[in-house]
């Protein structure tokens, strides 16, 4: 038998299609992090089964509060996940799109595992205007390199040989 704190009994779900059962619960699942930002251990699940034939759909909402490091200032960034799902699970899964499950249980771990994996920000921001730690330093430009570049450049003398070519 499974057991664990996402695993829902679909006895009842496989007896008769079309059959829903709702799934609220909110578990600590740890080791939820990438290069850029962690999820918080606890994390709420609202779902609902439904029984189709030979398949079963998982359709809710995953929601969990993250932290990480903004890439420009590295100051501290908070947020929120609110993930939308709409999965299947079947006895035996056809592509890569569903999860399989076997017996009369269907353990939802896995698929919450990826969702919120997924719905991580890669590398976070703490707001669009952010320009980092010292922004005079590396953004600012000066009057006079700004003129010195928008100055026109003579043409490079490696080339000059071609400027003897004639065409008739």
């Amino acid at each position: 038998m499974i057991s664990g704190p996402l695993v829902v009994g679909v006895t009842s779900l496989s007896k008769r299609i079309g059959t829903r059962v709702a799934f609220v619960r909110a578990v600590d699942l740890d080791g939820l992090a990438i290069t850029g930002a962690r999820a918080a251990e606890e994390v709420a699940i609202d779902v609902v089964l439904e029984a189709l034939p030979d398949v079963i759909t998982v359709t809710g909402s995953i929601t969990a509060s993250w932290s990480g490091a903004c890439r420009r200032c590295l100051d501290d960034v908070n947020g929120l996940l609110d993930i939308k799902l709409s999965e299947r699970f079947e006895r035996e899964p056809r592509d890569e799109e569903s999860y399989s499950y076997s017996g009369d249980h269907v353990d939802l771990e896995v698929m919450v595992r990826e969702a919120v994996m997924l719905g991580l920000p890669l590398v976070p921001l703490c707001g669009e205007d952010c320009l980092g730690p010292a922004p005079a330093e590396y953004l600012a430009q000066t009057a006079d390199e700004s003129d010195a570049a928008d100055q026109e450049v003579g043409p490079d003398p490696r080339w000059a040989a071609l400027d003897q070519i004639k065409f008739t």
